[in-house]
């Protein structure tokens, strides 16, 4: 079930609870690389949105490099969103599509494409409408959505350190980490989901009560065609 994210919006002189939502901070394309992200506007003021592509790369140390699409790399570009720009009236949801813009059977073929959609709302004024009592702080958010490789290769190291789980993806594609301590008795708060994308090393830190000997973790890809369950011992 999708939880809906909450953008945050300020309103610094109203004391209404307001929200802009979307509805996935992780989408998979489809496989001709398109998909759908829905935008809620739960404010009382409307809202002008602009959106923000990022094409997703890993450096040979495992860093994420960020590259904006812009007027001077279009020819670059390996999709576009349906609204780079919208206005989003009080209590209306709209989608915006995304659409790859070469075939994932070519460009997708060595590994996952990734692109951070990034969201950036601000209040939406009519010409003549005051905007003295709509002063606001606004913080966009982003979803991550990847065009998965046709050519999966699953390879990747677990390591159980205490305080944390230290986890390497060498393959090419994305992989879903469920740490998973529920039992027959124990069954809220026992379960933590974690993403880990092709190129990287990542320090996963445990609470507390997630801190054992022997931790099981599923490891699942995006569409869980591949699975596999490991109970990682704390190394010594």
């Amino acid at each position: 079930m999708m939880k809906k994210i909450i953008l945050a919006s300020v309103l610094l002189f109203s004391s209404l609870a307001n929200a802009l939502t979307i509805d996935t901070m992780y989408l998979v394309s489809d496989s001709r690389g398109n998909g759908v992200i829905s935008l809620t506007n739960d404010l009382e003021q409307t809202n002008f949105v602009n959106t923000y592509v990022y094409e997703l790369m890993t450096d040979e140390q495992g860093n994420i490099v960020r590259t904006q699409y812009a007027e001077e790399n279009i020819d670059d570009w390996k999709l576009i969103t349906t609204a780079p720009k919208l206005i989003i009236e009080p209590g209306v949801s709209k989608d915006i599509g995304i659409r790859a813009l070469c075939d994932p059977e070519r460009c997708a073929r060595d590994k996952d494409l990734m692109f951070s959609i990034a969201f950036e709302p601000s209040p939406y004024f009519e010409e003549g409408e005051s905007q003295q009592s709509f002063v606001t702080i606004n913080y966009g958010y982003a979803s991550l959505f990847v065009i998965p490789t046709t050519q999966p290769k699953i390879s990747y190291t677990l390591t159980n350190q205490g305080d944390y789980l230290l986890a390497k993806n060498t393959g090419n594609t994305i992989l879903n980490l469920v740490i998973d301590q529920c039992t027959s008795t124990v069954k809220n708060n026992c379960r933590i989901t974690e993403r880990l994308v092709a190129g990287r090393e990542r320090q996963i830190k445990l609470p507390d009560h997630f801190k054992r000997n022997v931790v099981d973790v599923n490891i699942y890809n995006h569409d869980e065609s591949y699975k596999n369950k490991q109970s990682l011992s704390l190394t010594k």
